[in-house]
């Protein structure tokens, strides 16, 4: 049978990293969500047609 060694212990500098990591990722989704709620829900979808252009003169 084989034997598990216990690991060293780098469970603080692991945590350490895994939380800024977290932490990053959860800062980086933020940060979408806050400019989806300013600016996304007045852009246009990729697929629609752009609007016509508003002009002080006729068309000729």
């Amino acid at each position: 049978m084989l034997k598990f060694l216990p690991m060293a212990d780098d469970s603080a500098l692991l945590a350490a990293s895994r939380m800024a990591r977290w932490v990053a990722l959860v800062g980086l989704i933020a940060f979408a969500v806050v400019l989806y709620f300013r600016d996304g829900r007045r852009v246009l979808p990729l697929t629609a047609t752009p609007p016509a252009a508003a002009t002080d003169r006729p068309a000729n």
